[in-house]
């Protein structure tokens, strides 16, 4: 504490303790942030709609291209996989912020599993297991 700031102290009978909480920089709380990351992952997502909307359309043209097919298929492993994974890491790191309590991740994970005993049909050999989850969460299901 400078001189001009122990005068202030005794002048206006500030406590030691405000004068320190004057003086500290706030930063955004980590809800915040967090908030602010969903926000984001959700518009990317938003583009990885879209981009496996004109990739199907890519897929379903009998006149595409073997390149053409061949570029899509690169897109989609190289960059809509990289994407959705920092998405989804994204979207864990916040929700530890969000709701910081350790066993809310292993509920959620027990919740899942259970979950998916009740919706995929193992002798469904058309459709993988988390094709069926999607399908399901798509159509109105909920993941817990």
């Amino acid at each position: 504490m400078n001189y001009s700031t122990a005068i202030d102290h005794l002048l206006n009978g500030t406590t030691n303790e405000s004068v320190k909480q004057a003086e500290v920089k706030t930063k955004p709380g980590s809800r915040l942030q967090a908030t602010q990351q969903i926000y984001v992952a959700a518009r990317r997502v938003d583009n990885a709609i879209n981009e496996l909307s004109s990739y199907a359309d890519i897929l379903a043209n009998k006149n595409s291209s073997q390149r053409e097919i061949q570029e899509t298929a690169r897109k989609i492993k190289e960059g809509l996989n990289g994407s959705l994974l920092k998405v989804s890491s994204v979207l864990t790191d916040s929700a530890k912020h969000i709701a910081p309590i350790a066993s809310i991740k292993t509920v959620c994970d027990r919740n899942d599993k259970r979950k998916m005993k009740e919706i995929v049909d193992p002798t469904n050999k058309r459709k993988s297991a988390d094709y069926q989850m999607l399908e399901s969460y798509s159509k109105g299901g909920t993941s817990a």
